[in-house]
């Protein structure tokens, strides 16, 4: 099944994926950045006001997004703490979904890299108040208050026209360059 002439049709699939790639237009970017505070007891509406504003300017578009800690408790810490929280959920036999934890990446100050269609939905999913089945980050469930000082979230949006399979290229090689503690590189 696998011939040299398959290996070849998939070298000629990979080149006209490159071609995709490089017609993507440029972004726009948006950040803004949380205290745990702000999230934790409710949604932060009035914090994340800008940036939902700013998503909903133009419908269908994509978005990638990455989101950071700067502050607290050491990285290792930190990804200790996820860890311990997503063994007792699973022990509980909780239904919380965590995001995969990347011991490799633990002492990265990234969180996570991603993507979404709907940048508010995701958002409310990692900060833990929707849709306890997806995998996020689940933040509220784990975070303690003083183990960060600020959470940013950096976003860029790219237009609904952007083909999916050249967005999950752009998406993974952000994953690579950033190495994020949490979450995992591909598509679903």
């Amino acid at each position: 099944m696998i011939t040299k002439k398959f290996i070849v049709q998939c070298s000629k699939q990979v080149k006209e994926l490159a071609k995709r790639v490089l017609l993507v237009s440029k972004p726009t970017y948006f950040n803004t950045e949380l205290r745990s505070s702000d999230f934790m007891d409710s949604y932060p509406d009035a914090k994340l006001s800008s940036l939902i504003e700013w998503s909903n300017q133009t419908s269908g578009c994509k978005f990638i997004y990455a989101v950071s800690k700067s502050g607290g408790i050491d990285e290792e810490d930190l990804f200790k703490l996820y860890k311990e929280a997503k063994k007792r959920e699973k022990d509980s036999n909780g239904k919380r979904a965590f995001a995969r934890a990347n011991k490799e990446n633990r002492k990265s100050r990234i969180l996570y890299v991603g993507s979404s269609n709907s940048l508010e939905t995701r958002i409310r999913q990692h900060l833990g108040h929707k849709d306890d089945t997806l995998f996020s980050m689940q933040l509220k469930h784990w975070l303690k208050e003083d183990s960060i000082d600020l959470l940013k979230f950096e976003v860029w949006k790219f237009e609904k026209i952007t083909p999916q399979d050249a967005l999950q290229v752009i998406e993974d090689s952000l994953w690579e360059k950033l190495q994020p503690m949490l979450g995992k590189k591909g598509g679903k």
